[in-house]
């Protein structure tokens, strides 16, 4: 998809794994290595929670990001009334 995209600024982790595997995480973060992706190896491994695990020379800057599915939740029931 990068390459139809014509390249991305940030790539999302989210979700069950992509909020708790750092391994699954560095697979995808070297899949997107010719767009310029580069992971911190000991920022990812370390991350409790959200936050930054790119590389500070990485042109593609790679967060990890809770979901949250219940504040979609509530939003959706909120605005159907």
């Amino acid at each position: 998809m990068i390459g139809v995209l014509g390249g991305v600024d940030l790539v999302a982790f989210t979700g069950g794994v992509g909020e708790h595997a750092a391994e699954i995480r560095a697979a995808g973060v070297q899949g997107a290595a010719a767009a310029g992706a580069l992971i911190d190896a000991a920022r990812n491994a370390s991350l409790a929670g959200e936050g930054r695990i790119s590389d500070d020379r990485s042109r593609v800057a790679a967060y990890v990001v809770a979901a949250r599915e219940g504040w979609q939740l509530a939003r959706a029931a909120f605005t159907a009334r």
